[in-house]
């Protein structure tokens, strides 16, 4: 038997590493986490783990108050087989921080537990990595089935993560996402799979599922490659420019004129907007008098922005940002999101 209060993110021990071990020696049959915040890194870590540990079946309880649990974590764990559920607190806020390692599970209850986690550590690359956190882990517990009921009672409450349900929380995420900084992004947790590909340098980025591509109200592309003479021609690669499509308006991308405002200049423009099956790519032609542009053909740097149109006007506002603070803002939090990937030749982005 071998029980303690166990600390993280001190002495160079992770609850990470002590989930793996342990869970390495008992090789349960299921999972049962629930966890306040759960971001794409806190899964990905849980998945590595569980398949060191023979592959154990996982039921997830996420949290979803505040809208600071990642929706691409709750896809990445429904693609790797997981039950999924969700919770929102009818006060406060739901904030467990649970894990049992069993060997059978049903929806009244849990049997033949071989370690229990309760803490202050979420399923985060905070939580399971970084952060100072303290908790009980142990093998056994005096009276195991209080930790079962526990558990259960969470479990019998929570709602099933639907399509529905998660298409609905998908499009709250973004829009709270957008209105938070880049630096309450980083105090909350909420990142994606990372920062940066180690072997590329590239950001870390998540496809998003086609049911939330109308969440997004904005992309951005670097402007270190372009190509026109008279129009300013700046391409968006797949994946951005289906979202752009949706913010057109135009989601299968057959191409027309698209009246943009210019914020710089405060003027509504027409412009040429296409998908372009040769290449995959989806080009916007912008006018060589916007504001921004002789400069960014001249240096080639800084960053066009496209956003939503402002209601009872054109569908898009447009600007192009020098590089400073607001790029770095707009570039910053759509990498900590994961809306963020790259070319060979310029980085692009979505929020």
């Amino acid at each position: 038997m071998h029980q303690e209060i166990a600390t993280s993110g001190i002495t160079g021990i992770t609850l990470s590493n002590s989930l793996r071990s342990k869970l390495a020696k008992c090789r349960p049959n299921i999972l049962a986490i629930a966890s306040a915040f759960v971001s794409v890194a806190g899964v990905k870590e849980m998945v590595s783990i569980i398949a060191s540990c023979g592959n154990p079946k996982c039921h997830l309880l996420a949290g979803l108050d505040s809208a600071i649990t990642h929706p691409a974590a709750l896809d990445l764990a429904i693609e790797n087989a997981w039950t999924v559920k969700v919770s929102r607190a009818t006060s406060g806020i739901f904030h467990p921080k649970f894990i049992l390692a069993a060997n059978k599970f049903s929806e009244s209850v849990i049997e033949g537990i071989g370690l229990i986690y309760v803490g202050s550590s979420n399923l985060t690359n905070g939580g399971l990595f970084k952060n100072t956190e303290c908790g009980f882990l142990g093998d056994s517990i005096a009276n195991p089935e209080t930790a079962s009921q526990a558990f259960i009672q969470m479990w019998k409450t929570a709602t099933e993560a639907t399509p529905v349900v998660l298409t609905d929380y998908a499009a709250l995420f973004a829009e709270r996402a957008r209105r938070r900084s880049v630096q309450a992004l980083l105090d909350l947790g909420i990142e994606s799979a990372g920062t940066t590909n180690a072997k590329t340098g590239k950001p870390k980025s998540y496809k998003p599922n086609k049911n939330h591509l109308k969440n997004f109200v904005s992309v951005w592309s670097e402007l270190k490659s372009f190509t026109g003479e008279y129009k300013f021609q700046v391409e968006f690669p797949q994946t951005v420019g289906r979202i752009l499509a949706e913010i057109v308006g135009d989601p299968a991308g057959r191409g027309s004129s698209v009246r943009v405002l210019c914020l710089d200049d405060d003027k509504t423009r027409e412009m040429k907007y296409k998908y372009y099956t040769n290449n995959g790519m989806f080009r916007i032609n912008i006018d060589n008098d916007v504001p921004g542009v002789s400069w960014a053909r001249n240096k080639k740097d800084g960053i066009v922005y496209i956003e939503r149109g402002i209601p009872g006007g054109g569908p898009l506002t447009l600007r192009i940002i020098k590089p400073g603070n607001d790029a770095s803002e707009i570039i910053s939090r759509s990498t900590i999101l994961g809306n963020a990937d790259s070319t060979t030749t310029r980085k692009y982005g979505w929020c």
